[in-house]
């Protein structure tokens, strides 16, 4: 079963680059209307080609960040 066409594959990339590009710019980079791009993301988000939208952090903001893996030991409290 197939589920997008080149048009799909394309707003895929589009969103993989920038999932937070505004639809009208979308439509322009697609040639297409605001409304055939709505309902296509619409159908991709419904057959589950589209499963979610993330945020990603610079690497600079990352390297700031301190990490750590503290391991927890539990005893059980026998009554």
């Amino acid at each position: 079963m197939q589920f997008t066409d080149s048009i799909d594959d394309k707003l895929r990339g589009l969103l993989r680059a920038d999932a937070r590009a505004p639809i009208v710019e979308l439509a322009r980079q697609l040639e297409i209307s605001l409304t055939v791009v709505q309902s296509r993301i619409d159908r991709l988000e419904r057959r589950g080609v589209v499963a979610g939208y993330s945020v990603r952090f610079s690497e600079e903001y990352e390297q700031g960040l301190v990490k750590a893996h503290v391991p927890i030991t539990a005893l059980l409290k026998y009554s």
